[in-house]
């Protein structure tokens, strides 16, 4: 497409001039994982250590789970005077955890994961029966899903609003260039910015076994389809802004907002029934359910497949409908519509 590259070009550089626009696309997603770590210190710091049992029929399992634990000199004992227990049955896994005592669990994870067990095959509760959260592997997918719409909302709508604030959309209304190449001169800078996030949450993921190595293919695919989502719906949100401040404060309450719904800090199993069923109705709800069912073990109110399928269609629907009423402000400058009308046809 005529222009593209030249467009590709003058985005970057423009990224690279305005460094606050720049940084602040990555610095929600990094801020938003270093709270997210603050917090889970907090809850896990005062923790006293855990004295372990293990039970299963599988003698294999419990010399590789004994032999893990014994590496990170956590205690092994009789299920009286345990405070964690690694129950195994047909590979499946449960820790049970002292709700009195409260004890660190997650050397007892690490170890049952080193015997082999997949994660989406291991559940943590406490002796009441409530589900123990580990607040990094539950915000792993919420991370990536604010990260994505930092790029779209703030580092594409800011910049596009700032462009019409100064009047340069105006004038490249009146240059040959079409809506379709400047929504697709956006893509490149933010593919490389996102498959960043993705390299810093898949780092994270592996270095603690939240994440099997077979599935990484479907978070590539996610990540793809959220991004395509985000990107026109970044341009829909700038379509007539005129204002680049308003615009990136808007985009980063947007964002949260968003993060929070998708069950970013409080796990969507934690949400009213009614409100989650509202929630899972927001397209960026779908991207952090998928992402979060392969980094974390969520069960999405959808298979994966079909959530891919609904961000393709609404991929598709804001794009079109972007190109549709992305404004150059044309409207309030005829000499300029006549001016590209004659460039054009002296092509």
């Amino acid at each position: 497409m005529r222009g593209l590259g030249h467009l590709i070009a003058v985005d970057a550089k423009s990224l690279a001039r305005v460094l606050p626009t720049g940084l602040a696309m990555l610095f929600i997603f990094l801020i938003y994982l270093a709270v997210i770590f603050a917090i889970n210190y907090s809850f896990t710091a005062g923790s006293p250590a855990p004295v372990v049992a293990t039970e299963s029929a599988d003698q294999v399992f419990l010399q590789s789970v004994t032999s893990e634990l014994s590496s990170q000199d956590v205690q092994v004992a009789r299920r009286e005077e345990a405070t964690v227990l690694i129950v195994e049955k047909s590979g499946h896994v449960q820790i049970v955890v002292s709700a009195s005592e409260r004890p660190a669990w997650d050397g007892a994870w690490k170890a049952v994961r080193s015997a082999g067990v997949p994660a989406a095959n291991i559940t943590t509760v406490d002796t009441e029966g409530d589900w123990q959260v580990d607040l990094v592997r539950a915000n792993l997918g919420p991370a990536l899903g604010v990260g994505l719409m930092a790029l779209a909302f703030v580092g594409t709508s800011a910049p596009l609003a700032s462009l019409r604030e100064r009047g340069i959309l105006r004038l490249l209304g009146a240059t040959p260039v079409s809506n379709a190449a400047l929504v697709l001169s956006y893509v490149p800078v933010r593919v490389v910015l996102a498959a960043f996030e993705m390299g810093v949450v898949v780092v994270i993921a592996c270095s603690r076994d939240y994440v099997e190595p077979g599935f990484l293919w479907r978070l590539f695919v996610t990540l793809i389809m959220g991004l395509a989502m985000l990107l026109p719906a970044a341009f829909l949100l700038a379509s007539k802004s005129r204002n680049a401040t308003d615009t990136q404060q808007i985009g980063v309450i947007l964002s949260m907002l968003l993060v929070g719904a998708g069950g970013g800090i409080i796990p969507a199993a934690h949400t009213n029934e009614v409100l989650q069923t509202l929630f899972n109705m927001f397209p960026t709800t779908w991207l952090m359910q998928a992402a979060g069912s392969d980094l974390a073990g969520v069960v999405p109110f959808l298979e994966v497949h079909w959530l891919w399928a609904l961000m393709g269609v609404t991929s598709v629907a804001a794009f079109l409908l972007a190109l549709r009423v992305f404004s150059w402000d044309r409207e309030s400058d005829a000499p300029l519509r006549k001016i590209q009308k004659r460039v054009r046809e002296g092509e």
